[in-house]
């Protein structure tokens, strides 16, 4: 979108010029959604926002992804973006956005600088709890708030940047909590036949599957011994029988089908979808 900006510009202006059809009404709204300034710094912010999240979004879609092996991944995209939440980097993003206004001929401007906002109830409100891990500028109590803004940049760095940021961390944090990620990093030990590596993992399900302590080491150990040192889970999964390790098996089972994304479902649907056609193809042409 960026990228072709100007591009975009032009042909829509263009549309409206011509007046030929009724597109140029839609061309008409979709002009003065996007050439503004709140589209501008939206697109930009978000811009760099997937770039970011890109990162682990591929690491996550790849076969052999686990939690476990991309919880270095999370963390440094969680920390990147604790970065970004200082004054020195909304300083250089906009320091971008007034030289792409100043390109596009876009005025960077709030109706005003003052903002008040009040609140007024016969009963005291309690700040919710998904709230506690944002920098708040209002407030959900009795009282009247005003809210004034010394410049331009800084209503859109506490309107805009700021909220954003601390939305995405907020919740990569819960979607990638610390107790789950200990949690995969206990599965992969499991897979790797790391006996004291995988106790949180084991005992999260021992009661539920009834799974014995004592026999299931003795079961890891031997299956071990089984495998050469470099085994793959195909390997792991074809050495371990129901009837030989009963216990290792059930726990096998769960881990086995644990997911990290439908990436390789999705992959799969769509190969489905062009066999189909390349067999309704052939099917015509015979």
């Amino acid at each position: 979108m960026i990228k072709n900006y100007p591009a975009i510009l032009k042909f829509l202006i263009n549309e409206v010029e011509e007046q030929n059809d009724k597109d140029a009404v839609e061309a008409i709204g979709i002009l003065s959604q996007i050439n503004n300034c709140n589209f501008l710094i939206g697109v930009t912010l978000l811009k760099d926002v997937l770039c970011i999240i890109n990162m682990l979004s591929t690491t996550l879609q790849s076969k052999s992804a686990t939690l476990g092996k991309a919880k270095e991944t999370i963390n440094g995209v969680i920390k990147s973006f604790e970065q970004l939440r200082c004054e020195d980097e909304f300083y250089k993003f906009w320091k971008k956005i007034e030289l792409m206004a100043e390109e596009f001929n876009i005025t960077l401007q709030i109706n005003r600088l003052g903002i008040v906002i009040s609140y007024r109830s016969k009963r005291k409100r309690t700040q919710p709890t998904y709230l506690n891990n944002y920098h708040l500028q209002t407030v959900t109590a009795d009282e009247e708030v005003v809210q004034n803004f010394s410049s331009v940049s800084d209503f859109w760095k506490i309107t805009v940047y700021f909220p954003i940021i601390d939305t995405v961390i907020a919740n990569l944090k819960y979607r990638f909590s610390e107790k789950n990620l200990s949690m995969a990093c206990s599965v992969d030990n499991f897979m790797s036949l790391n006996y004291d590596g995988s106790l949180e993992f084991i005992n999260h399900y021992k009661d539920i599957l009834s799974v014995k302590i004592e026999v299931l080491k003795a079961e890891m150990m031997v299956i071990n011994n089984c495998l050469s040192p470099n085994f793959t889970l195909e390997d792991f999964k074809d050495k371990v029988k129901k009837d030989s390790f009963p216990n290792l098996y059930k726990l096998l089972q769960i881990a086995v089908t644990i997911p990290v994304s439908s990436a390789t479902c999705e992959r799969s649907f769509s190969t489905m979808r062009r066999i189909k056609k390349l067999v309704k193809i052939n099917w015509v042409l015979d």
